[in-house]
């Protein structure tokens, strides 16, 4: 009888024990990552009268680029006035910005995802107009807290 405990507590923690993937760092739920929409603006009820500033567009290479801000003295170097504020304790804002080549409809899709440990997709479909102006956008989302060592990758789409 000892020997079939034996046998079947060495089994049972030989079956954790592969099924434990906490030593190898590999998590177990990549792909898509909730987030909400950081507006200025506010929603309905809400006062808020804030923009972004220093914000260094490609305009040359319509090149976009993303800013992971994880403080509130980060965020203070990207926004003027009045902002929602944000609990940088357990949310990370990501902001990416970037110039159009034509107007921009008022039409955008995205998804966050994660790729693997530390390593996150942000993916950005932007639908443009018919009017032939340059453009600058910004977009920023807020998502649960990204370690400081995290990289996020921006795919920016122009859908014409």
């Amino acid at each position: 009888m000892k020997k079939l405990i034996y046998l079947f507590a060495s089994l049972a923690l030989m079956a954790v024990a592969c099924n434990d993937n906490s030593d190898s760092g590999e998590e177990n739920d990549f792909g898509d990552i909730p987030f909400t929409e950081y507006p200025l603006e506010g929603t309905p009820g809400e006062e808020y009268s804030a923009s972004w500033v220093n914000l260094d567009y490609d305009e040359k290479n319509y090149e976009s680029k993303i800013l992971v801000i994880n403080s509130s003295e980060e965020l203070k170097k990207y926004v003027e006035g009045d902002y929602p504020p944000v609990d940088f304790s357990k949310k990370t804002l990501l902001l990416a910005i970037g110039t159009a080549p034509n107007k921009l409809s008022n039409k955008i899709i995205q998804s966050l995802q994660q790729l693997s440990a530390g390593k996150y997709k942000w993916s950005i479909e932007i639908k443009l107009g018919t009017a032939d102006i340059m453009q600058d956008w910004t977009v920023a989302i807020l998502t649960d807290k990204l370690s400081a060592e995290s990289k996020v990758e921006l795919n920016v789409t122009y859908i014409y």
